[in-house]
C-alpha cells in the first residue's frame, strides 16, 4: 500500500510501497513489479529499498523494507 504524504500528488511523483520482511505475496504489488522484487532478491528487510522500473526504462515505483510489522511503528503502521 502507498503512503500518500500530499493531497495533490505531482505529475512526477511516484508510489513507494512498503513491504514487510518475506512479505512481498502480502504486499499488493502487480504481477511485474513482484517479479522484478523476486528476481533481484528484495525481500522486505528493514530499511532496504528497490527501484522498480517501468515499461520505457523510467523508475515506476520504489520499494521500502519495513522488516517485522510488529517492529514498524516508527514509520505509522
Amino acid at each position: 500500500m502507498p503512503i500518500e504524504l500530499i493531497e495533490k500528488k505531482p505529475r512526477a511523483s511516484r508510489p513507494v510501497h512498503r513491504v514487510a520482511r518475506d512479505g512481498l505475496s502480502r504486499a499488493g504489488l502487480d504481477g511485474p513489479t513482484l517479479a522484478w522484487a523476486k528476481a533481484t532478491g528484495f525481500n522486505g528487510e528493514a530499511g532496504r529499498s528497490l527501484l522498480v522500473p517501468g515499461p520505457n526504462g523510467q523508475v515506476a515505483a520504489a520499494l521500502f523494507g519495513i522488516g517485522k510489522p510488529e517492529e514498524s511503528e516508527a514509520l505509522g503502521t
